[in-house]
């Protein structure tokens, strides 16, 4: 007959040398294997600093964007066009540059919608390459640029027509939109 014994369960003093023991060790295993060839690699390497944050896009904002008059002053109507400049990461900005704004008829149930450009009040610029051009056009509610744009005469009675925006940047990078805008 075969009597397996059990080494007795040692005391407290013999595991805790043992625990410390294996601690260490994996201690020491863990801090040699992060390093390469004995040297340390830092999180985050030193290099080229990140591109500044420029625009990326601009978007004519169709919740905002619309038809106005003024029944004092009437017929004259105008448009409140809306537009947001977007950076790198889709949030909104405020950029230098100009805005160039086109008015197209609407020409419906084609692939390019702009029809003819309206020859009066067609085209409109817009120079903001100043803090004060800024300033004026900026709505911090919106958190985008308000344009108010003459609307031509021909368009009056319209019911649609197509706005269109050319942002042309500092470093003379050309972003663009259009919207179609109908009538409540």
């Amino acid at each position: 007959m075969v009597y397996v014994t059990h080494p007795p369960i040692g005391n407290s003093n013999s595991m805790s040398r043992y625990g410390i023991v294996i601690l260490l060790l994996v201690t020491v295993f863990a801090m040699v294997s992060c390093q390469e060839n004995g040297a340390y690699e830092p999180l985050f390497r030193a290099g080229p600093p990140l591109p500044a944050f420029r625009a990326h896009s601009v978007a004519l904002q169709s919740s905002f964007t619309r038809f106005r008059f003024d029944a004092a002053a009437a017929p004259q109507q105008w448009l409140d066009a809306y537009v947001k400049v977007l950076d790198d990461f889709d949030d909104p900005m405020k950029a230098l540059g100009q805005f160039r704004f086109e008015i197209f008829r609407y020409r419906p149930q084609v692939a390019d919608p702009r029809g003819p450009r309206f020859a009066e009040d067609g085209l409109q610029e817009f120079e903001l390459t100043t803090l004060e051009g800024n300033q004026a056009h900026w709505d911090a509610i919106t958190q985008s640029y308000q344009f108010r744009l003459a609307l031509p005469e021909e368009a009056y009675e319209l019911n649609d027509v197509v706005v269109e925006v050319t942002f042309r940047g500092h470093d003379d990078s050309r972003l663009g939109d259009f919207l179609i805008l109908h009538r409540n």
